[in-house]
């Protein structure tokens, strides 16, 4: 089991996309709010964890403390922590992720962060 706690307010990518024209054609971009969330959190991943990506099937438990009463979509948030935490070298792909265990969406206008907990997962064709 591992354990991070993330800190500033988590960010969708699929809120308020922009589009670019690159070559000819129309490029799809996350919002510059989850640029600007991924961009800080990245480092702090890679700096907790200090070894090989996982490569078995994990749980994740994730909760999203956000600092304002804004509706967001919670599969949003996990989708965005599941791309943090395969680019960060936590997981090898994010398609390792088969369980989202208690997740879940809170708010905390005082310390947004996300308090995660990464855990193997045993399933039916896991090796024993």
């Amino acid at each position: 089991m591992w354990q991070l706690v993330i800190h500033g307010n988590p960010a969708t990518k699929k809120t308020s996309n922009r589009l670019f024209r690159v070559r000819g054609r129309t490029v799809v971009a996350p919002s510059a709010v989850h640029d600007n969330w991924f961009r800080r959190a990245l480092p702090e991943v890679k700096a907790a964890w200090r070894r090989a990506p996982l490569t078995e099937p994990v749980s994740v438990k994730a909760l999203f403390f956000r600092a304002d009463g804004r509706r967001v979509d919670l599969v949003n948030l996990m989708q965005a922590l599941a791309d943090l935490l395969e680019r960060g070298g936590v997981v090898k792909n994010d398609q390792l992720i088969r369980a989202w265990d208690r997740s879940r969406l809170l708010r905390d206008p005082n310390d947004p962060r996300i308090e995660l907990v990464v855990s193997p997962l045993l399933t039916e064709d896991s090796p024993r």
